[in-house]
């Protein structure tokens, strides 16, 4: 599998740092996604404890064990469960569990400290962000808060958004693409 590294980018969106971003986002391709499952390793994260990168690592040295993998040029980064706790001082943090793994066919037995996820069926829209790294809170910027509040779709709760990474991914260099599924419906 190629190399595929990751860093938070919930930490940089709930954090508020907004990179520039290095080309304008095109408008998404809105799909119908069949159901896809996905086996990996899981962890709770927070901004102050982000083991995404490490998460990557160890999936890149393991990912021989998974069995029925459909593409093994595919990455998939899912983050679920979010949230918000008070702590000390008045200052926020969120919680939530990232899964980093690949795409399977079917679900086997799973390798030691692995687990699997069931991302649903339904309709996305699909944005590709290009350019390293430093830009990707710029296109989550772009998505939330200007694409959805403008679009004839709503963000869809019951559903995950999710990073698909390919070979279009070339670590944090500026000709890097990689797609961002953002669960949508329609507004009603």
């Amino acid at each position: 599998m190629k190399r595929i590294l990751f860093t938070g980018i919930l930490f940089f969106m709930m954090i508020g740092l907004h990179a520039e971003a290095n080309t304008e986002i095109a408008p998404p391709v809105i799909k119908q996604v069949d159901e896809i499952l996905v086996v990996g390793i899981n962890s709770l994260i927070s901004e102050n404890y982000n083991l995404i990168g490490f998460m990557w690592e160890r999936l890149l040295q393991s990912h021989e064990n998974i069995g029925n993998i459909t593409d093994p040029n595919v990455g998939i980064g899912i983050s679920y469960g979010f949230e918000l706790i008070e702590n000390a001082g008045n200052t926020n943090e969120s919680l939530y569990y990232h899964l980093v793994g690949m795409p399977v066919s079917e679900v086997g037995a799973l390798p030691q400290g692995m687990t699997w996820y069931r991302i649903p069926a339904g309709i996305y829209a699909v944005f590709t962000h290009k350019g390293s790294l430093a830009g990707l809170s710029a296109t989550y910027n772009h998505i939330f808060s200007e694409w959805i509040p403008q679009a004839g779709y709503d963000y869809d709760p019951e559903k995950v958004d999710f990073e698909w990474y390919d070979s279009r991914f070339q670590d944090n260099d500026e000709n890097s693409e990689f797609d961002i599924y953002v669960p949508v419906k329609e507004k009603l």
